[in-house]
């Protein structure tokens, strides 16, 4: 059986931290480089796959926040790698709690704004 290596100082605490510190986050270049790494990961998958005729089967909903808290546009997203930049001094949050068939039941108009977003990636609803 092994045994880890535990600080030889410091109170309980320090040496649990010590023991499950996560690593470092990278520099912001090197996160900004695997973030497109994988958004054309994502995209090069939705192309190949569409070219076998299979059609994306999850349809997400993202809502841009401003650093106020308001929300701005919303993104039905098919294709992450397919949504654009969020505007000055606000960000693309995932909405979890979104069913898609709620949402439609709820709004019938969304039928054209899911056919879009299907057959483009992204499809950008304006606030109103």
């Amino acid at each position: 059986m092994t045994q880890q290596k535990t600080p030889a100082s410091g109170s309980a605490r320090e040496q649990a931290e010590a023991l499950f510190k996560t690593p470092a986050k990278p520099a912001t270049g090197e996160s900004d480089e695997k973030m497109a790494a994988f958004a054309n990961r994502d995209r090069l998958k939705a192309e190949r796959l569409a070219r076998e005729g299979h059609t994306p089967t999850k349809l997400r909903k993202f809502v841009e926040t401003l650093s106020n808290g308001v929300a701005g546009r919303v993104a039905y997203v098919t294709v992450a790698a397919a949504m654009s930049s969020a505007a000055d001094l606000a960000t693309w949050k995932e909405d979890f709690t979104f069913n898609a068939a709620e949402a439609i039941l709820a709004a019938p108009d969304l039928k054209a704004v899911y056919a879009a977003a299907i057959k483009d990636g992204c499809a950008l609803v304006q606030p109103a």
